[in-house]
């Protein structure tokens, strides 16, 4: 603290003495704000318990303290701290103004996303696909012998899948020579199917042995990309 100086005689000295006496005190609040601020915005002293005690609150309150410091001094009429009073000033409209660009991004990132959503939400649904047509079940009977019948019901099934009815009918006699009985230990039947490879097709609830269901789950995998599984092309 400050003592006020003992005024010399006379009325000159004793205004002199007080202009000091009154520019030392200014001085003095002028540091303590600062050094008061400096503190607080490093988290130092805690200004209010109570409040958030967050950065941006403790930068809030320095800058309060410093202001108030400030405001004083130029009300005092000292020309150096009218300087240092425009400084502070500047820098406050500067946080201002970052303040409010902040805002505007933010504003826009927002907006951008809304409308994105709403474009999301405005593209109409893909038509579901067509339902493919269930294969004709295989006929009762079929005149001449039963390689007759099972070249009839390939030409029969095999375009409803759209696949070549006459590759169907050469892979059905490189496979097995038309006989639906054909076993090699591990492939069974007239297209001869390994359980695994059965258990893949639509036609896994029918029996491996049946012919007529070996030529329908031959035309879905053919139709599904999956010709390449045979060694017969």
């Amino acid at each position: 603290s400050y003592s006020r100086p003992q005024a010399p005689a006379g009325r000159e000295g004793a205004i002199s003495n007080e202009r000091k006496y009154q520019l030392a005190k200014l001085t003095a609040a002028i540091m303590a704000a600062i050094f008061m601020s400096s503190l607080i915005g490093l988290g130092v002293i805690d200004h209010d318990r109570r409040a958030e005690k967050s950065a941006a609150h403790r930068q809030y309150v320095a800058d309060t303290f410093l202001r108030g410091a400030v405001s004083t001094a130029v009300h005092a009429g000292y020309e150096p701290l009218r300087i240092l009073g425009a400084a502070v000033s500047q820098y406050q409209a500067q946080q201002v103004a970052e303040a409010e660009a902040a805002r505007q991004a933010q504003a826009a990132q927002l907006a951008t996303q809304r409308d994105a959503a709403a474009q999301v939400e405005a593209t109409p649904a893909p038509a579901p696909a067509a339902p493919q047509a269930a294969p004709e079940a295989a006929p009762t009977t079929y005149s001449g012998s039963a390689t007759d019948d099972y070249e009839a019901y390939i030409r029969q099934i095999f375009p409803q899948y759209g696949q070549d009815p006459a590759a169907g009918i050469r892979v059905m006699y490189c496979e097995s020579s038309g006989d639906p009985r054909a076993d090699n230990g591990v492939c069974k039947g007239l297209f001869q199917f390994n359980p695994g490879t059965w258990a893949s097709t639509p036609e896994a609830g029918n029996s491996i042995w049946d012919p007529y269901a070996q030529i329908r789950a031959t035309a879905w995998m053919w139709a599904h990309g999956r010709r390449n599984e045979w060694s017969c092309q």
